[in-house]
């Protein structure tokens, strides 16, 4: 009788640690992506006065799927990675707000 409720304990921490879980794997292809959407350099538009527009990237999250800061902190990653596959070395927040953020995106390679 006694074993039933440690059962259900532990399977519930176990469900609670799943469900607010955050940590994934990358795939080979998205770390080298990861990799590059990091060494992104975020500035202000007269810095790139002299560099290509790539255009704008943006993401909108779905409100239901995350939490606040992890909402927020994701939108900003996915925008990296998206001004990353564009090639860009350089962005240019337009707004980050907790579902959404935009950014234009810039190559200044030389």
């Amino acid at each position: 009788m006694r074993r039933q409720p440690i059962a259900i304990a532990i399977l519930s921490v176990v469900l609670i640690l799943q469900a607010f879980s955050c940590t994934t794997i990358p795939e080979p292809e998205n770390q080298h992506l990861e990799q590059l959407a990091q060494q992104l350099i975020e500035t202000d538009e007269r810095m790139v006065k002299n560099c290509k527009n790539l255009g704008s990237v943006s993401r909108t999250a779905d409100m239901n799927k995350f939490f606040g800061y992890h909402l927020t902190r994701r939108n900003i990653q996915l925008v990296k990675q998206q001004a990353a596959q564009l090639g860009a070395t350089h962005i240019v927040w337009l707004y980050q707000y907790k579902n959404s953020a935009a950014a234009l995106a810039y190559s200044c390679r030389e």
